[in-house]
């Protein structure tokens, strides 16, 4: 777990030169399935500042037995949106991964959705989120294998911190009810 931690970080380096500030999210999440199970999450994401319209991103995420680390270019045709296209590779007898993502948002309400096809398969994740008050936000998550359903951040005051969760209630392909969730810690830098 060390050296899949130590290689993102590292590839991470490269791809957001020390010259330029970036943006980094860190963020560890354990999703509990409804069968109980529960499966530890690691991400780290980080852009860099646009020059124009255009920036680059790179992100890796790391669980038991399992890593991929993904890097693109970033595209904000408007202040309140940005469209992300990129690659990468997973652990997978086939590790090529594509990757494409849109957010859209502003102070108040923000919608991420993310798809990332080859290697182990198709996924997705679709995030919306609206920001009642300076450190309450309630929405949606859905995610491919685990469900869809409600969604509360809280952000910690004077801190980079944000906890959340997600109750994964409804399955959208088997169409059944399906109790789970996701937990979790994002830090913004």
């Amino acid at each position: 777990m060390f050296k899949m931690l130590f290689a993102s970080a590292a590839t991470l380096v490269v791809v957001a030169p020390p010259a330029t500030a970036a943006d980094v999210t860190l963020k560890t999440f354990t999703t509990i399935s409804s069968d109980g199970t529960t499966k530890l999450n690691n991400v780290i994401f980080v852009t860099s500042p646009a020059t124009g319209s255009f920036g680059v991103f790179a992100y890796t995420i790391s669980a038991y037995k399992w890593a991929e680390a993904i890097g693109g270019l970033t595209y904000s045709p408007t202040e309140w949106s940005q469209i992300l296209v990129g690659g990468g590779a997973e652990q997978d007898v086939n590790p090529f991964r594509g990757y494409t993502g849109l957010w859209l948002g502003n102070a108040q309400l923000s919608f991420l959705a993310e798809a990332e096809l080859g290697g182990s398969g198709f996924w997705y994740q679709s995030i919306g989120t609206w920001k009642a008050n300076d450190w309450l936000s309630v929405g949606y998550t859905a995610r491919r294998f685990e469900g869809v359903g409600p969604r509360l951040e809280v952000s910690i005051p004077k801190s980079p911190f944000t906890v959340w969760s997600s109750a994964y209630v409804f399955d959208l392909e088997s169409r059944k009810l399906l109790p789970g969730g996701v937990a979790g810690v994002t830090a913004r830098f």
